[in-house]
């Protein structure tokens, strides 16, 4: 693969790791409004849909890493060697 193709598969994974970060931002703005409810609606069924959604995308977040990890894996992988062949 050229190198043009690798930057760009490096640009997908730079668009994934911002869409993580403004995910964990979310999750954050989540749980301080969890925190912020009165007691007597902790135990509510939407407080218990609200930590549901963040055990969602905690999860979420898990799987971008994965994806992140191996997208970086394969384009080190497609990079030639110094006799121009790719490594594997």
């Amino acid at each position: 693969m050229n190198k043009d193709r690798r930057e760009r598969l490096l640009d997908v994974a730079s668009v994934i790791e911002d869409a993580k970060n403004q995910i964990q931002d979310i999750i954050e703005e989540e749980t301080e409004a969890i925190d912020n409810m009165p007691e007597s609606l902790q135990c509510t069924d939407r407080v218990m849909r609200m930590n549901d959604g963040i055990v969602e995308m905690e999860r979420l977040i898990a799987y971008l890493d994965t994806f992140n990890e191996n997208l970086n894996k394969t384009v080190e992988n497609l990079k030639p060697t110094k006799n121009g062949k790719v490594s594997n």
